[in-house]
């Protein structure tokens, strides 16, 4: 990012195994103050919530989730046995049930992206897509085959394809529609021409 004269920061989140929510949120938000506007935001694992949290009320170019926790049965069940205690169990539950407007992340958010592993040992792909598309349908989903849980262990020390994600462009005038509104109607006063002039 230094070579594209890019300014990143890594906020150090406290108690990373027991995490709370009111101090992520601060230390994420303290972090952000400094940036405004064309900023992308990356969240990894259950920092993600911190950072769909912050979403809610800041505004952004992109916000990028990798490997993101989410609050279902499936994900309960695999997490707690990599747990050391019970406490961290709670502690971590409680963190991705705290309650999020969706309604004014999409719109705070000019792209939502988010990167899934086919072989990750803590997110299942299949529950965490339905659940992201259920609850922001326009994120635009990225599977990645054999990525782990994108760690450096999983051989993500470096991760092009992401640094290629935060320089791509947003075109925020640009809008999925939800499949309801189909089909999209154009104007018929208008002269479409394969010019690409009308």
């Amino acid at each position: 990012l230094k070579n594209q004269d890019i300014t990143s920061i890594l906020p150090s989140f406290p108690n990373p195994d027991y995490p709370q929510m009111e101090e992520w949120i601060r230390t994420v938000s303290d972090a952000y103050a400094v940036q405004e506007g064309n900023s992308v935001v990356i969240g990894r694992s259950i920092s993600c919530w911190s950072a769909l949290k912050l979403a809610e009320q800041a505004s952004m170019r992109k916000l990028i989730l990798i490997a993101p926790t989410c609050p279902t049965p499936v994900w309960f069940s695999t997490i707690q046995k990599y747990c050391a205690d019970e406490k961290m169990f709670e502690t971590l539950k409680e963190f991705v049930q705290t309650p999020l407007d969706y309604e004014a992340i999409d719109r705070h958010v000019g792209e939502i992206v988010c990167y899934l592993s086919t072989n990750d040992p803590y997110i299942n792909l299949d529950d965490a897509e339905k659940f992201i598309v259920s609850h922001l349908p326009r994120t635009r989903i990225v599977r990645v085959r054999d990525a782990g849980h994108f760690g450096e262990k999983d051989g993500f020390k470096t991760f092009p394809k992401l640094l290629e994600e935060i320089l791509q462009p947003v075109r925020i005038d640009l809008r999925m529609v939800d499949e309801n509104e189909l089909p999209v109607l154009l104007p018929d006063d208008v002269d479409f021409k394969p010019t690409g002039e009308s």
